[in-house]
């Protein structure tokens, strides 16, 4: 929106992000707003909004790392409009009510590495599982629900997993919510902050590890996706794994 605006003449005085971070895309950061100089303040969040007709100004200050705004060091912005970004849940009004299993982080169904819900013959998959980043990764997941969802209806049950995959350290979520040490999968995960250089691991839960992989950088806005092989837990004996993200 920062750059639409500017490109329809609009002077846009400052984007202003609660986080430490840009709770967007990597590209959409340097596209949308490095690129056409537009001020960018982290760590810092409305907390006044001014005027009876209109906007005529609000007040911002920063935030500390509780979140909370240092309100003695806040100033006023002259503006005459104000966008908010309120970010995005699933919408799970069918899933809630079939009273499937749901994640409480993702606001979705736990599903299994078929795509399927807790209950037997319903699957999802999409933004109503979790939100995506790119939509490459939505076709990849229907993919894998249609295909499983039109075995179902033809009779042919998805073959069980035998390993449940947890949240460890530094990462909020997972998708699937199991897995099978027989079959390729692709896993989504996002993490809790932002790294550089770091590894993600598999673990079990005494904290051996199973399969371990170095990324660049790994950010909450983007999802990290693991391609998991069966060679990669051959040597796996157990229920559960822990995924977690650390600094190298």
């Amino acid at each position: 929106m920062a750059r639409r605006l500017t490109l329809e003449g609009a002077e846009v005085v400052g984007v202003f992000e609660l986080l430490p971070h840009v709770n967007g895309l990597s590209r959409n950061l340097v596209q949308c707003v490095h690129d056409f100089e537009i001020p960018l303040h982290l760590s810092t969040t409305v907390i006044g909004i001014h005027g009876r007709e209109r906007v005529e100004r609000v007040t911002v200050a920063p935030v500390g790392a509780d979140l909370r705004p240092i309100v003695e060091q806040a100033w006023d912005v002259p503006c005459d409009t104000v966008l908010i970004s309120v970010g995005l849940i699933p919408e799970n009004e069918l899933t809630r009510h079939l009273r499937v299993r749901m994640d409480p982080m993702t606001s979705g169904p736990v599903v299994s590495s078929a795509m399927e819900t807790s209950r037997d013959g319903v699957f999802a998959c999409g933004n109503v599982v979790h939100i995506h980043d790119l939509v490459d990764f939505v076709s990849e997941e229907a993919s894998v629900a249609g295909r499983h969802a039109a075995r179902s209806a033809l009779g042919i049950a998805p073959a069980a997993d035998n390993v449940r995959l947890l949240p460890g350290a530094n990462v909020a979520y997972c998708v699937p919510h199991s897995v099978s040490t027989e079959r390729e999968h692709v896993v989504y995960l996002r993490v809790r902050r932002r790294f550089e250089r770091c590894t993600l691991r598999l673990c079990r839960p005494d904290g051996t590890v199973v399969y371990e992989r170095s990324l660049r950088y790994a950010i909450p806005a983007e999802t990290v996706n693991l391609r998991l092989r069966p060679v990669a837990l051959q040597q796996f004996h157990g229920d559960a794994l822990l995924v977690e993200v650390t600094h190298r």
